[in-house]
């Protein structure tokens, strides 16, 4: 899915974009030179003595302006900045992409296992409608008890239905996510825990706030804006160049030639006031951006610890349910022994079924709700 996503291309190509602007900046505090050159052709009269001359003249000029470190230097820190802002959303999009995928890949592990405690189900449910009728033609049981064994058989009969249904559009998910064909065969391999399981909450805080996508974004963010705000700060900084100039003519009533070096300099005057109201508005986006920077902050610590308790919660609730599933499958099994025996009747190794299906169906959601639960905690690590 990291190779082949379209939203991962797309940042990428606007880290490239924010790459190719910084090295536009970077340009800026560099000497530029300009060359220009005009050629002419001219006919007139002298006065005294009466004659008409013709000539030709040639210039030749070279500009030099004379960058303004100050500016470009705040224009090149934005610029930076920007580029680490395009670096952090192509992270996220990574993380949310890999988020999106492994959830993806438990919800079809989730649906492969449900699918066979289905099968399961009616597999047992099946067996009691056989060994009902057996015990029904030796006369051991009324034969109102073969209604109450073939219930659960249509019931777990629809479940598997569904578990199959959900097993299909589980397999497309992923397969969408994947870039391949819908209904595409997939074989899956999942890991284990995929964070230490001793991790702290303060822990797992430090380390979202020093490196969470969030807050590093904020961060870049806030760079950018004080940037901003330098760069509007000169906008009435004076433009200073040197220009070198050179004129060669044919005249007869000038110089021959005449070389210049000269100084320009243009002050700004009066703008009506439009740097003074460009300068708040830099303000206030810099005030913008330190405020996003302590919500990304109080956001991330929130998500944080309610993904820590989610894992912790998660823990537990496999480790009951797994009792829980262990304790219902010894009662079946003793509920079968006991009915073989002809100590019980069907509906007590009915009600154990129901028990044991439903102690599955749990801790087999459980084991993924905690794998997805890790897997949210990581994506914000």
């Amino acid at each position: 899915a990291l190779i082949a996503n379209p939203a991962i291309l797309a940042a990428s190509q606007k880290v490239s974009e924010a790459e190719s602007r910084l090295a536009d900046m970077q340009g800026h505090r560099k000497l530029q030179l300009s060359l220009s050159g005009t050629g002419s052709g001219s006919s007139g009269q002298v006065a005294q003595p009466t004659s008409s001359q013709s000539f030709a003249s040639v210039e030749a000029s070279l500009t030099a302006p004379l960058p303004n470190f100050a500016r470009a230097g705040a224009e090149v820190e934005q610029a930076a900045a920007n580029v680490d802002v395009a670096k952090t959303q192509y992270r996220r999009t990574l993380l949310d992409v890999e988020f999106r995928t492994t959830s993806a890949a438990f919800e079809l592990k989730r649906a492969q296992d449900a699918e066979g405690i289905a099968q399961q189900n009616l597999d047992q449910a099946m067996r009691q409608e056989a060994d009902t009728k057996s015990r029904i033609n030796q006369g051991d049981l009324p034969p109102a008890d073969l209604l109450k064994a073939q219930v659960p058989v249509a019931q777990n009969r629809a479940a598997l239905a569904r578990a199959k249904s959900e097993l299909k559009i589980a397999r497309q998910n992923l397969n969408d996510l994947l870039q391949r064909d819908l209904n595409g065969s997939l074989t899956i391999s999942t890991g284990g825990t995929m964070i230490d399981p001793h991790l702290q909450t303060t822990e797992a805080i430090t380390e979202a706030l020093r490196q969470g996508p969030d807050v590093v974004e904020a961060m870049a963010t806030v760079r950018a804006a004080e940037a901003n705000e330098r760069i509007v700060r000169r906008g009435r900084d004076p433009d200073v160049s040197l220009q070198l100039s050179h004129m060669r003519t044919g005249d007869p009533t000038a110089y021959g030639y005449i070389s210049t070096l000269g100084v320009t300099v243009t002050l700004p005057l009066a703008d009506g006031g439009s740097n003074r109201e460009q300068m708040r508005q830099a303000r206030l986006q810099t005030d913008q951006a330190r405020t996003a920077l302590v919500l990304a902050r109080q956001h991330t610590r929130l998500a944080v610890e309610q993904a820590v308790l989610n894992v912790e919660s998660d823990e537990a609730n496999v480790e009951a349910t797994a009792q829980t599933a262990s304790i219902a499958r010894e009662s079946l099994n003793k509920s079968r022994q006991s009915f073989a025996a002809g100590l019980t009747v069907t509906r007590d190794v009915l009600d154990a079924q129901l028990v044991l299906s439903q102690s599955l169906i749990e801790a087999n959601s459980a084991r993924y709700d905690l794998a997805i639960a890790q897997a949210r905690l990581r994506q914000l690590l």
